[in-house]
């Protein structure tokens, strides 16, 4: 599943390569193309299975405009979380005591679309709703054992940031609020993302 996702992120950077020399007659390019480093700050039942601030995560994101202030795109990114503890907990109709190494791989493949502001500017703010499937990943090891759990999940991400353009490259920084729908009796989850990135427009 890793692999694929990398393989996406891969195809995705050289289209954007390709593509990003078309213009449109309202903005310097059609398209906007971005690289990030995500860090995230889990909240709810995602906090309680894992109380960690994660440095770990990477992003992809491809939009196009479609007005002059409005873009719709995809995004596809990757944030671990992870936490040593010890305890008692249930899976799997197990129940397990001892030092526990939790580990979370989440996995958003969205559509989105984002609404901006002072476009010629040097600073555009801007907000966006992503929506689409979450894959979860939740593993517990524990010595010699482990227990893992792969599901879809459907789910939701609002979010607010801002551009800094520089010629044909920009930097940006926006704050994603994840919400992850539950999965048959798989936990809902929930994380705030931070997410710093650059890129090409």
């Amino acid at each position: 599943m890793r692999i694929t996702f990398l393989a996406l992120a891969m195809v995705l950077v050289l289209s954007g390569s390709a593509c990003a020399q078309s213009y449109g007659s309202y903005y310097p390019s059609e398209f906007l193309w971005g690289l990030s480093w995500n860090l995230g700050l889990p909240t709810s039942e995602t906090k309680d299975y894992t109380d960690d601030f994660s440095l770990r995560g990477i992003g992809l994101e491809g939009r196009k405009f479609i007005k002059p202030d409005l873009t719709v795109g995809l995004s596809f990114q990757w944030q671990v979380f992870w936490e040593k503890v010890f305890g008692t907990t249930d899976q799997e109709g197990f129940t397990v005591t001892g030092t526990q190494w939790r580990y979370l791989n989440v996995f958003p493949l969205l559509a989105n679309v984002y609404k901006y502001w002072n476009y010629y500017g040097d600073f555009r703010p801007y907000v966006g709703l992503n929506t689409g499937a979450y894959i979860v990943e939740n593993r517990l090891e524990m010595g010699l054992y482990q227990l893992q759990e792969t599901k879809w999940h459907f789910g939701l991400a609002p979010a607010v940031g801002a551009q800094m353009p520089a010629g044909r490259f920009l930097g940006f920084l926006e704050l994603r609020y994840n919400y992850v729908f539950k999965s048959g009796d798989s936990f809902e989850q929930s994380y705030f993302g931070f997410i710093i990135g650059v890129g090409l427009q």
